[in-house]
């Protein structure tokens, strides 16, 4: 995560806490555990100790279904996950559960997790007020005609090798592009939003449609990684069999891999845009679907995780009228709710340490290096065209080579 992604993070996880009370909750446990410890009998202790209980972790689900995938792995990136996630309430859930566990070591365990709990939550509150003080300029600002879309790229994919991390970001341009020619059939300039590592993450912004037909064939693509998981393991099983050489079993399954996967993506490249024997552009658009689909489905095998932001809240200007306003609001509002809707199955699976798709061969840059008809795209690069034709046509008539 790059200041600015920590910050609105933190900003995120506080208000979440502040909302569903989760500290305060672990409190009222610790002292009614308090309570029974000093009267392990009492009938009204051990009945207040219960729903202390109840409520905390009710507080504790509540707070962790919040958090999406991508939000998930950042808790575990900053050191947070054991404080708002399920692992808050394992070890004492486990703790009432163990046999002879009294409730003065149930009170001592929950003491020792609250006490932690609050110094890792005064420790974000110092470095939200930091980043306040600061106020981490150069950052883009919020447009509230584009979403974001980022992509995660797994260092494995590139091996720290510059050359690779080029065609890695080719290959991400191949993908939104082809998606913006479907989406709405131009090919505008992608916009560089916002950079950070360890792995790196690259956010662009693009127009909401671009972004919802990104994720849709993003959550096909986790889709078919998982039936292609299924033949995955039986390779893996078959491979086990003393019976069967390697040369056996990859003859037996990577001819059908490999067919299952093509077949799979041709099927998708057709429904996105049927060939209906026209002339124009759609058998050039369906290639480079396929291309882009093929390219998703064999990067989010090998630990590329996408993620997607919905529309800032856009402000109504002077020269609007509350009609106009109102209606861009509320395309605005449900193209947010697709995207919210879309996030939730963004869930990507671990990296498998020997793949089963094949990588594609890297994109070449040229792709969609054309003159669209529509977008500020194409007509940047009609009149770089032109630009250079005209210096080539002084030289040539000054006798320069």
């Amino acid at each position: 995560m790059n200041v600015k992604q920590l910050d609105e993070f933190i900003a995120l996880i506080l208000k979440d806490e502040q909302e569903t009370g989760v500290q305060g909750k672990l409190a009222a446990l610790e002292e009614a555990l308090k309570e029974l410890a000093s009267d392990p009998q009492g009938t009204e202790e051990q009945v207040a100790a219960k729903q202390a209980y109840d409520l905390f972790a009710e507080g504790v689900e509540g707070l962790a279904s919040r958090y999406d995938f991508s939000n998930t792995a950042r808790l575990e990136e900053v050191g947070a996950a054991p404080f708002f996630t399920s692992a808050l309430l394992e070890p004492i859930a486990q703790a009432f559960v163990t046999s002879g566990m009294t409730p003065a070591v149930i009170h001592e365990l929950v003491t020792k997790i609250r006490t932690n709990r609050m110094a890792y939550l005064a420790q974000m509150k110092e470095v939200q007020a930091g980043f306040g003080y600061f106020k981490h300029n150069g950052d883009n600002e919020d447009d509230p005609e584009y979403g974001e879309i980022g992509f995660k790229i797994p260092r494995t994919l590139f091996r720290n090798n510059l050359d690779g991390l080029i065609v890695e970001l080719r290959a991400i341009r191949q993908i939104i592009r082809a998606f913006a020619e479907l989406s709405t059939r131009s090919v505008p300039p992608i916009e560089v939003r916002q950079i950070s590592t360890s792995d790196p993450l690259f956010f662009f912004g693009v127009v909401p449609d671009t972004l919802i037909a990104i994720a849709g064939a993003v959550t096909w693509a986790l889709k078919s990684w998982k039936d292609l998981e299924q033949i995955r393991k039986i390779r893996a099983e078959t491979a086990a069999i003393p019976a069967f050489s390697r040369a056996e079993v990859e003859k037996i399954f990577d001819d059908k891999i490999r067919e299952t996967i093509e077949k799979t993506i041709a099927e998708k490249a057709r429904e996105l845009i049927p060939d209906d024997g026209k002339a124009g552009r759609k058998p050039e658009l369906q290639t480079a679907l396929r291309m882009a689909l093929e390219s998703l489905l064999a990067r989010i095998e090998r630990g590329m995780t996408i993620e997607i932001k919905a529309l800032p809240e856009r402000q109504k200007t002077e020269a609007e009228t509350e009609a106009a306003y109102a209606k861009v609001a509320k395309v605005a509002q449900a193209q947010n709710a697709k995207i919210e809707e879309l996030k939730v199955s963004l869930v990507f699976p671990k990296p498998e340490a020997d793949p089963i798709t094949r990588l594609p061969a890297p994109p070449s840059g040229r792709e969609f290096d054309r003159v669209s008809s529509k977008g500020e795209g194409g007509r940047a690069k009609a009149r770089k065209r032109k630009e250079i034709s005209k210096i080539a046509a002084e030289k040539s008539s000054s006798g320069q080579s």
